[in-house]
């Protein structure tokens, strides 16, 4: 597809999404297909994306599209185009977003103290910090929830979530996981299945948990 082509083809689905109302079939399905088409497009470059870490940008990228759910009917082909606009929002997202996080990491300095630990059994000294020592275990981000997700994920309307896959592995897409995943089913069950190594599917489902989430949030 040329890119005239893309930018109306992007300007049809944004243009006939808001003429639906919110929270409708057809709006979450244009949407879905928007979003797509958007994703495929690649060119969402954030002035200075390479300056942070890369979850900064997705976490600008994921509210830039839930924007984008949101805003639909403000949209107005006059003003810019389709992928104008969603780079506008991404920077607008990614400004507060980064504003957020230096804070966060000035604050984190301030408690980042070393203190000396006695290990067990040992007569050797351990430094930690403060920081290290008030953060709660890390535990797996697992979005999805409630039968609202699940429902977006079974009637995958735009086919993505069957589309985005493990690579080599199309059996392990991103619809069987979580599916299975919120049906209960362990890491090690999964891997077993399509002899995929955890590490990998754990990765692979969190990264898209983050990109979907947008489209999810149209069910809730």
């Amino acid at each position: 597809m040329t890119l005239p082509n893309l930018h109306q083809r992007l300007q049809e689905l944004a243009e006939q999404a808001g003429q639906h109302p919110p929270k409708s079939k057809q709006r979450r399905k244009l949407l879905n297909q928007l979003i797509g088409e958007i994703q495929k497009y690649g060119q969402l470059y954030c002035w200075g994306k390479d300056r942070f870490p890369e979850e900064i940008y997705q976490e600008a990228l994921q509210e830039a599209f839930w924007d984008l759910c949101r805003k639909i009917d403000q949209y107005d082909p006059k003003k810019a185009k389709v992928i104008t606009w969603v780079k506008r929002l991404i920077e607008w997202r990614f400004l507060e977003i980064t504003k957020r996080y230096m804070t966060t990491k000035k604050r984190e300095q301030s408690l980042d103290i070393a203190i000396a630990l006695p290990q067990s059994g040992e007569s050797a000294i351990k430094s930690t910090s403060c920081l290290e020592m008030l953060a709660p275990p890390e535990t797996s981000p697992e979005i999805l929830a409630g039968e609202a997700v699940r429902l977006c994920l079974e009637e995958d309307i735009s086919g993505q979530f069957r589309e985005t896959h493990v690579r080599n592995c199309p059996d392990a897409n991103f619809q069987a996981i979580a599916l299975r995943r919120l049906a209960g089913q362990s890491w090690q069950e999964l891997s077993n299945l399509w002899n995929v190594p955890v590490p990998t599917l754990s990765v692979f489902y969190q990264r898209w948990c983050r990109r979907f989430a947008p489209l999810f949030r149209q069910y809730l």
